[in-house]
């Protein structure tokens, strides 16, 4: 999904660098107040089971580097197996992609299949950064899910700092936790 991005037009794009090689599916969404990561997420994976007939979903952010298939044999493991497959991503620490670490604090990037997303508690509403991501890692029992960190699967550099991460959100002094919610405030609502 797409929340009012002023990028490229990603529509556009992909019919250039992918063609019919895959099928693809753009949804922008013009109606929201703000930015909600994780009502964006769910409305995902709508789309995929509706428009596609998917019995499998893979959540990950735009953000993130593909340098091997390696991520996506390891997911086709789990999945097999009937787990949620949680790989963990190198995030690069600077401009230059030359320095970095696992951040296996992250959880906002899995896949499962939909019959089994459906067991979980969902995405919930993002009213400010983080924790809809921990918050539906938590729904999921342990031995349900399976971690690794995958070499070639890398996060893009992008500024740390809290304005920048709060930025499209309508509560700025919210963090983590207080973040998601299962329903959003009156006068938030979409």
């Amino acid at each position: 999904t797409d929340f009012g991005s002023t990028d490229a037009n990603v529509q556009e794009m992909l019919e250039k660098e992918i063609g019919t090689a895959m099928p693809f599916h753009v949804h922008t969404e013009t109606d929201w107040k703000f930015f909600d990561r994780g009502g964006g997420l769910k409305k995902s994976a709508q789309i995929a089971e509706e428009k596609f007939n998917a019995d499998a979903v893979f959540f990950c952010d735009a953000d993130l580097i593909f340098h091997e298939r390696t991520v996506f044999d390891e997911c086709y493991k789990a999945l097999e197996q009937e787990k949620f497959f949680y790989p963990i991503f190198f995030a690069f620490a600077d401009t230059w992609h030359m320095d970095g670490f696992w951040r296996d604090t992250s959880f906002g990037n899995f896949a499962g299949t939909l019959a089994n997303y459906k067991k979980t508690a969902g995405w919930k509403h993002n009213i400010s950064w983080g924790w809809e991501d921990r918050d539906l890692a938590d729904s999921i029992p342990q031995e349900k899910k399976v971690r690794a960190q995958i070499n070639g699967f890398c996060h893009q550099w992008h500024p740390m700092v809290w304005e920048f991460r709060v930025a499209e959100y309508p509560v700025k002094e919210y963090l983590f936790k207080n973040a998601a919610v299962s329903k959003l405030p009156q006068e938030l609502n979409l």
